[in-house]
């Protein structure tokens, strides 16, 4: 991309111009936003803000915004699922939200893990999502349409799962 987004402990969302080296202030407004993604397209910015709840906004619009109402779910991770308005959500409880985005709806849920969720991946050439937790464990969904159908998990790790990648074979 062309593009580089930051938050940073000022409260600020940049959007940087890496060629031009300059930035563009696209913040939602009087909330801090300690954690961001965006979707495939740019047409979408997500980002957790310091109470742990989950705003949206489009970067090229920051007025047009919008919080998902999560129940008041401590939420931890978020993640855009590639080539789509998907949004995924991990919270503190172990719980994991799918969201359509476009539709400000939420599309399924389930209780992933026994403690926090640390991080949420996809694998776009098996279609795959995968949840790293405090629980130790790292689980990979098969079906995102059903997160309620079991999923494979692996359970070697002595500690905390922080963070997951898929490659991109």
């Amino acid at each position: 991309g062309k593009y580089l987004y930051s938050a940073s402990l000022d409260g600020k969302v940049l959007k940087w111009d890496l060629a031009a080296r300059t930035s563009t202030n696209v913040t939602t407004g009087a909330t801090q936003i300690t954690s961001i993604d965006i979707s495939s397209n740019g047409n979408y910015l997500a980002g957790i803000n310091n109470a742990g709840n989950v705003i949206v906004w489009n970067p090229e619009n920051n007025t047009d915004n919008f919080r998902l109402e999560t129940s008041g779910k401590n939420i931890k991770v978020i993640r855009f699922k590639p080539d789509e308005n998907i949004l995924a959500l991990g919270d503190i409880s172990g719980n994991v939200e799918l969201w359509d985005v476009s539709s400000r709806k939420k599309i399924t849920e389930v209780k992933a893990h026994n403690a926090q969720v640390n991080d949420i991946r996809f694998n776009p050439v098996l279609g795959q999502m995968a949840t790293a937790s405090n629980d130790k464990t790292l689980k990979i969904f098969n079906n995102t349409a059903d997160l309620t159908e079991p999923p494979i998990t692996f359970t070697d790790n002595e500690g905390w799962v922080l963070v997951i990648s898929f490659s991109n074979d």
